[in-house]
């Protein structure tokens, strides 16, 4: 009780050292618990905003051929529509929101058009996701902008596609590419109109292992697919998958680069104002050695007061990151950062980190302090 009595007698004797000593704690605690909360934010950003893009995974019949598949845009072959269940069911991290698709060329008012039967979006044991393709419903189309122009056809009007009625719920924006000219429709209504009962021929995912080019995630996710879907092969967009994993990558690297520099100059911080403070009280440190205290009573002091200023800062610098971080979020990331929240373990974990840091950087200065002769120190003073 004595040293603790000692340490809080000397910080309210020097408190100014202490309050600049706390408040370096806490700008870096505060940056750090910033970094890392708006480097989680941004990486949920860039998944859900790089989701938009498309997907990236391809899954076409075994007997397609590719070139034929690359020029036409879609495989004149099929598989059956049960692969799609294997692979939702193989326990994997390759790829996630798996959606089968039946694709074929049909007649519209004697001009061709792009019918795309949609099943809706499956994903693996415990990656469930939000969907990235609408979920069309039994008996409704979905028309590109120039097809619906060319029809005549708003939203809510009907659609005879096989002589079968279909309400058309949405017309797509303009995009000037091939899907302002295709009709999407839920897969079983698909596979009517086009007699092929049972079959699709493409599945279409995300690859979720974010690897480089050099990486070859090409073959990780073909090696995948074959133990699952022997009849199926894998066409991967490797642009999108590319720029994808650098993304993901510049935000890693952003985090691991920052967060030490940061910790490091806090430590430095810390040792220093230790340093000084040890200096100051050279002549106290000897009168307590010639009275006979203990080496250890004196790193007590030394460390007692660094753990309580990484203890304050650590507490200060929680509260206000929480606080920048929480009152910014929304702003800087507009489309997820609605849905963020802060997370209480890091805040634990940094209110543990923060006073062990300080007193790691205070060690060596109480060293000092304990090599200084109390008879050498005293006779100077």
């Amino acid at each position: 009780m004595r040293t603790i009595s000692l340490i809080l007698k000397e910080i309210a004797h020097r408190w100014p050292g202490f309050l600049l000593g706390a408040l370096g704690v806490a700008l870096a605690v505060a940056a750090c618990q910033g970094i890392s909360a708006l480097h989680g934010a941004a990486q949920r950003e860039t998944r859900r905003v790089q989701r938009d893009i498309g997907f990236n995974m391809r899954i076409i019949p075994r007997e397609a051929d590719p070139e034929r598949f690359l020029i036409q845009g879609y495989s004149t072959e099929t598989m059956p529509e049960e692969i799609i269940q294997r692979l939702a069911q193989h326990k994997t991290v390759a790829y996630n929101h798996l959606v089968a698709t039946l694709q074929g060329e049909i007649n519209l008012d004697g001009k061709p058009a792009l019918l795309t039967g949609l099943s809706p979006t499956m994903f693996p044991s415990g990656k469930k996701k939000p969907p990235m393709s609408p979920t069309i419903k039994e008996g409704t189309a979905h028309l590109g902008h120039r097809l619906a122009e060319r029809l005549g056809l708003k939203k809510g009007e009907t659609l005879l596609l096989a002589e079968l009625p279909f309400e058309v719920v949405r017309v797509a924006p303009q995009t000037g590419s091939l899907e302002d000219l295709r009709v999407w429709v839920q897969l079983g209504d698909a596979q009517k109109i086009l007699g092929k009962a049972g079959q699709i021929n493409e599945i279409q995912a995300i690859d979720c292992l974010c690897l480089a080019p050099d990486e070859n995630p090409g073959e990780l996710l073909r090696a995948e697919v074959s133990k699952v879907a022997p009849e199926a092969q894998v066409a991967l967009l490797s642009k999108i998958a590319t720029a994808r994993a650098r993304q993901r990558r510049m935000m890693d690297s952003l985090a691991q680069t920052a967060v030490p520099a940061i910790i490091v100059a806090a430590a430095v911080w810390v040792a220093v104002f230790a340093w000084i403070n040890v200096r100051q009280r050279k002549l106290e440190i000897g009168v307590l050695r010639a009275l006979g205290h203990p080496a250890s009573t004196i790193a007590s002091l030394i460390l007692g007061k660094a753990f309580l200023l990484g203890l304050a800062g650590g507490a200060i610098g929680c509260l206000l990151g929480s606080w920048y971080v929480t009152s910014r979020v929304a702003e800087i990331f507009p489309v997820t950062g609605g849905k963020f929240q802060f997370e209480t373990n890091a805040m634990l974990f940094t209110l543990v980190a923060a006073p062990v840091i300080a007193c790691v950087a205070s060690c060596l200065a109480a060293s000092l302090a304990l090599v200084q002769d109390p008879a050498v120190v005293l006779r100077e003073e």
